[in-house]
């Protein structure tokens, strides 16, 4: 029997001796002191990866709020104002 959760499990193991005779012993295994350790052995790799999808979303942003200032102003010169 094995029951789990997100950091514990928990079970029976049974096996034979040298003599031959049977046993079963229960274990319970904890990883809790684990939840907030770093999930790669090295953050550095992972770091540099999310760092280099920045100027990407920087341009993205760059261009959608270009496109909204050319919209605004395209709406404040109506036509009747002057210039249009």
């Amino acid at each position: 029997m094995l029951r789990r959760n997100a950091t514990l499990a928990e079970g029976t193991i049974a096996f034979k001796t040298a003599t031959g005779s049977r046993r079963a012993l229960t274990f319970k295994v904890s990883a809790e002191h684990e939840r907030h350790s770093y999930l790669h052995d090295d953050e550095l790799p992972m770091t540099l990866f999310a760092l280099q999808k920045i100027p990407k979303g920087l341009d993205s942003l760059a261009t959608e709020i270009r496109r909204l200032r050319e919209t605004f102003e395209a709406g404040e010169r109506g036509p009747d104002s002057p210039g249009s």
